[in-house]
């Protein structure tokens, strides 16, 4: 009996400790369910930031792509500029030419009247 006696003042002197512990326990996976929902919450956010990044890269790859045809336009222009001054230049000299043969035209009826 007093073995039995000797456990329960034992049991009683390690049930402050226990519910201590418990207590601790307690404290610990509530930290741990906040710390979890904290990763969650991380990852999600981060997955945003990820599909957000992805989005500009594919702007900025758009925007390249646009920026070379432009470019490539350019060059196409620059190669034709040449003729295009080229025609330019000859329809100037053909209207020269169609005015002076006009005013030629002009003072043979003139001179064709008078005659």
């Amino acid at each position: 009996m007093a073995q039995l006696a000797a456990e329960v003042q034992q049991y009683r002197a390690l049930q402050p400790r226990y519910e201590q512990v418990q207590e601790h326990v307690g404290a610990l996976t509530r930290r741990l369910a906040d710390a979890d929902a904290s990763l969650k919450a991380s990852n999600a956010e981060s997955a945003h930031l990820r599909l957000r990044v992805d989005a500009i890269y594919a702007d900025a790859k758009a925007a390249r792509a646009a920026a070379g045809e432009y470019e490539q336009a350019a060059m196409e222009a620059r190669g034709r500029w040449p003729a295009m001054e080229e025609a330019v230049e000859d329809a100037q000299a053909a209207a020269m030419h169609a005015v002076k043969a006009r005013d030629a035209c002009e003072r043979r009826a003139a001179a064709a009247e008078k005659a």
